[in-house]
């Protein structure tokens, strides 16, 4: 779309809500994806829970913020909520008050249109027009807990209603319901019963370097978060535990690299001790904070992608621990490097099977596929090519366009 055209059809003064940018996961860069494409054509402001800058973030992510102010939100602005902290209010409350806090503040500086990127936010909607970006919807409480629970939950929306600033259903707030795959989109209509008005895909970087000499390498990106004991929610453990299958490749000189920053400094941190204790004597390569250009590097230089998340999970029972889209997937292969990924949820829209990668049920087959691919230059070779063209469907442009043309016909509704 013409920016020039875009400028003249929708507002000028926009707030877009990343609440933690500094967490450089795929679900912040797109985030900020959304501010800087409508930075093109509008004044962006992107709200935070306090971050004061963009910069790191913008450099980790190879964003363009300059054109972005920040505005942190720090917790306990008023003094209902101060107050709140000090007598610890039950979360529940304290969370339907800090909505009330956040769309107190946004509606009084009044921007012209609201888009929230926060993961399970329920805050309404401040401005005259809204989107709402949906990672992945959160699971409804008649769906979880106890009675006793789901009573509490229920006493606690009836005080959100009082108060206000909480969307208990979000399309009577936003206009508009964007989901970033189709997987997401499918469990917004069964938990919540909304129909999204697009999906649109991240946008995925080309990270393609063809003076990056190829390696022998096999690549996984992905934070490190602890979920049961020694256990990581993105599942490096199993990747780990399957590459000690692979002597063969080790023999070869291939090597595993995980990248990705540490959660926390607490079971994060302590899982991931433990899962180094368990590499050890591997040819594994541990990459916990590392800048863009090293990214690019190790992208390059991998012939193959690994993901598991979600792998032990039931996608019916935990859908949220599945890899709701996969960037860094996307990101990869546009390096031309194999993707062989868990067959479950965002991974059948970016990875078409047996044509620019393969996608595994079981621990058993990621093992036959990844000696399939590793041993056998010409299947690579092939898989690879295609997998380079394959990631052109989820670029930065295409995605430009369709978040510039949804809110062009935001700007119709009221």
């Amino acid at each position: 779309m013409d920016p020039s055209r875009a400028a003249s059809e929708f507002p000028r003064r926009i707030a877009v809500l990343v609440p933690n940018p500094q967490l450089r996961g795929g679900g912040e860069k797109h985030g900020l994806a959304i501010a800087d494409a409508l930075s093109q054509v509008a004044e962006v402001t992107v709200v935070t829970d306090g971050l004061e800058s963009l910069d790191e973030a913008g450099r980790f992510h190879n964003l363009d913020l300059s054109r972005c102010t920040v505005l942190p939100m720090r917790r306990g602005r008023s003094v209902p909520l101060r107050a709140a902290y000090r007598a610890q209010v039950p979360v529940p409350y304290l969370r339907r008050l800090q909505n009330w806090e956040d769309h107190r503040d946004l509606r009084r500086l009044g921007f012209d249109l609201f888009v929230n990127v926060g993961f399970e936010s329920t805050l309404k909607n401040p401005s005259p027009r809204g989107i709402f970006v949906c990672m992945f919807p959160h699971r409804p409480a008649e769906l979880w807990g106890t009675e006793s629970a789901r009573r509490a939950t229920a006493r606690a929306d009836r005080f959100a209603q009082l108060i206000g600033g909480t969307s208990l259903v979000l399309s009577d707030s936003y206009q508009q319901i964007v989901t970033n795959s189709t997987f997401t989109a499918e469990w917004l209509r069964r938990w919540w019963g909304v129909t999204a008005d697009a999906v649109i895909f991240p946008p995925c970087e080309d990270m393609r370097r063809p003076q990056i000499p190829r390696g022998r390498s096999i690549l996984n990106v992905g934070r490190f978060v602890a979920d049961v004991g020694d256990t990581l929610l993105k599942r490096q453990d199993v990747l780990v535990e399957a590459f000690a299958a692979l002597p063969e490749l080790h023999s070869a000189g291939w090597t595993l690299d995980l990248v990705g920053p540490v959660h926390d400094e607490g079971p994060s941190r302590a899982a991931v001790a433990a899962l180094k204790e368990r590499a050890a004597g591997l040819p594994v390569r541990f990459h916990e904070a590392i800048e863009h250009a090293e990214l690019v590097r190790l992208m390059n230089q991998a012939r193959i992608y690994w993901h598991a998340t979600g792998l032990g999970s039931d996608p019916e029972v935990n859908p949220g621990n599945q890899e709701h889209f996969g960037m860094s997937t996307v990101e990869a292969m546009s390096a031309g490097a194999v993707p062989i990924v868990l067959d479950t949820a965002g991974a059948r829209d970016s990875v078409r099977h047996g044509i620019d990668g393969i996608r595994w049920p079981t621990l058993p087959e990621l093992l036959s596929a990844t000696r399939e691919v590793a041993l056998n230059e010409s299947r690579w070779a092939a898989l690879s090519r295609e997998a380079m063209v394959g990631a052109r469907r989820f670029s930065r442009e295409a995605f430009d366009e369709a978040t510039l043309g949804l809110l062009t016909a935001t700007s119709g509704m009221s």
